[in-house]
């Protein structure tokens, strides 16, 4: 998924979120960096094309809390908002470009994409309401919604069919197969059943033998010609036990108890394990299905890597066009962003050990420099 998708999506979560209205602070006691952008100037200008703030901080501001729904990540807010011009101008450029080869957004996609999100709320009225709280307006969601149609559209018509041709070929794929075979490993899978009789670690000896002589008469009742789903059933105290100790496919890479896995690993297809004690208690296993390890095939991975080479080619042309269209937008003098240091202020000094990494363009530009 390109970046510029991700945009489109993450826009409707940040209506949902009124991330603009969000009233987290800082530990100095004042309003975040994003809180801070001005919904109400425009922060990226190319000729009579636009950019609002409302837009940036928006994006700035539902990246943010994706970010630490993810895990104990410390969102930096400079860096987001750095990101967002970064997006923000190269989708406003491409755009541009895209009406310039001769690609067009009609007003039925913009309001079929428009009546997607609408249909989330209880009317239209709460939509535009949750609009006009994100620093928005219906116009504004308008505009922004026909600058993703024409990125999409310049990547789908413009730029796949370059990138069908000189990088997700045939032979390219080929290329790919023999130069990362480890790739296409597949390991060893078995679809297995189990009948667990589960034991707490500090169980009495006399507990922990009762439930092991409970699982040997569960394994000879099915080695006596009984169906183990029937036996699994009755005696199971696994969550399995309700779909007849079926648990589906597993493969070697997945974790489990070492016990466990030595012994089901090492079954043939119909076989039935003997009893193995595990920190999980007393169990056996049927391998119904057993497939053993080895590299798929170059006609089965075909597709995954046709996709791959595609989506890998066309993330890097669309990075050559946007570097290619914001130089010559600046050439020319054509290209603005608000200053933002005003607003934001200055962004802390980048530690010792990410100095030596590439950085988004700064937000807060000169008269105005890159973002």
């Amino acid at each position: 998924m390109t970046d510029r998708r991700i945009l489109a999506g993450l826009v409707l979560l940040a209506i949902f979120a009124g991330c603009s209205g969000k009233q987290e602070k800082t530990a100095e006691g004042g309003d975040s960096p994003i809180d801070r952008i001005p919904v109400k100037e425009d922060v990226v200008v190319f000729r009579d094309k636009k950019v609002s703030g409302a837009w940036l901080r928006n994006w700035c501001g539902t990246q943010e809390v994706m970010l630490r729904a993810s895990g104990p990540i410390q969102a930096d807010e400079y860096s987001l908002i750095k990101g967002g011009m970064q997006l923000l101008t190269k989708m406003l450029l491409i755009s541009v470009e895209a009406e310039r080869r001769g690609l067009k957004v009609e007003d039925q996609e913009i309001e079929s994409r428009l009546s997607k999100e609408m249909s989330q709320f209880e009317s239209t009225e709460a939509w535009i309401k949750r609009l006009e709280v994100s620093g928005s307006s219906r116009e504004q969601r308008r505009e922004q919604v026909r600058i993703e149609l024409l990125v999409d559209k310049y990547e789908k018509e413009i730029l796949t069919p370059e990138v069908m041709k000189t990088q997700a070929t045939p032979e390219r794929a080929r290329e790919f197969y023999d130069k990362f075979p480890n790739l296409f490993m597949q390991p060893s899978t078995v679809h297995a059943y189990l009948i667990l009789r589960t034991v707490a670690k500090d169980a009495p000896e006399t507990e922990r033998q009762r439930e092991k002589e409970t699982a040997e008469k569960a394994r000879q009742r099915v080695l006596s010609g009984e169906k183990f789903e029937d036996v699994a059933r009755e005696t199971s105290t696994d969550t399995s036990a309700a779909s007849g100790g079926d648990i589906k496919v597993v493969n070697d890479q997945m974790p489990m108890p070492p016990t466990f896995k030595e012994t089901l690993f090492k079954l043939k297809s119909g076989e039935v394990s003997a009893v193995v004690e595990s920190p999980l208690g007393f169990g056996f296993f049927k391998a119904a299905e057993v497939q053993a390890a080895g590299q798929r095939s170059f006609e089965e991975v075909k597709p995954e890597i046709f996709d791959r080479l595609l989506k890998e080619g066309l993330k890097r042309a669309m990075a050559r066009t946007s570097q290619d269209l914001q130089a010559q937008a600046m050439a020319k003098n054509e290209l603005q962003w608000l200053d933002l240091k005003p607003y934001i202020g200055e962004a802390p000094p980048t530690p010792p050990d990410q100095a030596g990494e590439p950085t988004a363009p700064t937000p807060s530009g000169p008269e105005a420099s890159n973002p």
